[in-house]
């Protein structure tokens, strides 16, 4: 079925005259305090829906805060209560799906990882969106993407002064807006790191033992487990965050254990190979380099696949680079 999807959507994006090329809109406001200036681009869909009784057309929303970002799809009527099922169809990425938030009035779903979702926007031409709502047909939505990039550049100013959104801004700060490989070249390195991390939590974020972006815990990590100030803390293994566990950074990996003061620091780039042994009567241990690593208490199947592979694939980013 996926499958089948997946060619539909595939075809639908790419058929001749599908799409206009002046569908974005810029919109410059205040907050609701009226005191911070946000930025609003919207991108209005290339196809009508017939949602209820009428034909709507969807609404691509980017908002960027001095402190915030939101990317969101206005689906124009009901959609779905509280979360919704969305999927979206992006090349060269493939098909994403993922629950969104909704909003109050069950009309609009946000994105749970809008910075990644903004770069993989900017490097592509098109992308097709749906959401299955509750007791409602499916909605799909396409937009066109052409020109986001050039509007990104000229309002700079408004993304650097997020300080989420200052990596993206200096990568782009001095790209042509018309030369796309060099966007795509640029964008690239950020993208995989994001996309490995999204998968990572993704698996993961049901088990109690991993906390991801632990920045509440960060004093307590840089003391336990020697973290440098600016070191970005992917995500901590253990119980309750006790002071003692595996702490997955974006450099390394740091492992501190009970009756020890030694901390190990593996570097990424050393890594030549990292495995699962054990069973469901016994557990699961983590080894890297063919050495006894971590227990990985309460995790089982697709999560043990998910810290295996998002280790290589770090040591592999880091060995090509």
């Amino acid at each position: 079925m996926t499958t089948y999807l997946h060619l539909i959507i595939f075809f639908l994006l790419f058929l001749d005259g599908a799409f206009s090329n002046d569908n974005w809109r810029i919109l410059k406001n205040r907050d609701s305090n009226n005191k911070h200036q946000l930025l609003h681009i919207q991108n209005i869909s290339t196809n009508e829906e017939r949602v209820t009784s009428e034909r709507r057309r969807g609404k691509l929303d980017i908002i960027v805060k001095q402190d915030k970002i939101t990317l969101s799809v206005d689906w124009g009527e009901f959609a779905n209560l509280d979360i919704g099922n969305v999927y979206y169809y992006i090349k060269p990425y493939g098909m994403w799906e993922d629950n969104w938030k909704m909003s109050k009035n069950s009309q609009i779903s946000y994105s749970p990882d809008p910075i990644l979702l903004l770069t993989q926007l900017i490097n592509s031409k098109e992308i097709a969106v749906g959401i299955r709502p509750k007791y409602n047909n499916e909605i799909r939505y396409y937009f066109r993407l052409d020109g986001l990039l050039k509007i990104i550049q000229n309002n700079l100013v408004s993304f650097e002064t997020n300080p989420k959104l200052l990596t993206i801004s200096q990568i782009l700060k001095n790209i042509d807006s018309y030369d796309s490989s060099k966007a795509s070249s640029a964008l690239s390195n950020f993208i995989v790191k994001e996309t490995q991390l999204r998968t990572f939590e993704r698996d993961l974020r049901s088990n109690s033992r991993f906390s991801f972006r632990p920045i509440w815990y960060e004093s307590e990590l840089i003391s336990t487990h020697k973290t440098d100030n600016n070191a970005e803390n992917i995500a901590y293994y253990n119980n309750w965050l006790k002071k003692k566990g595996t702490l997955f950074t974006e450099k390394d990996i740091r492992i501190t254990k009970l009756f020890s003061k030694k901390i190990n620091i593996i570097q990424y780039s050393d890594i030549k190979n990292a495995t699962i042994r054990g069973n469901n009567i016994i557990g699961y241990s983590l080894y890297i380099n063919n050495k006894y690593i971590s227990r990985l208490k309460n995790t089982r199947g697709k999560q043990l696949k998910s810290v295996k592979d998002f280790i290589m694939n770090k040591s592999i980013s880091f060995r090509r680079s």
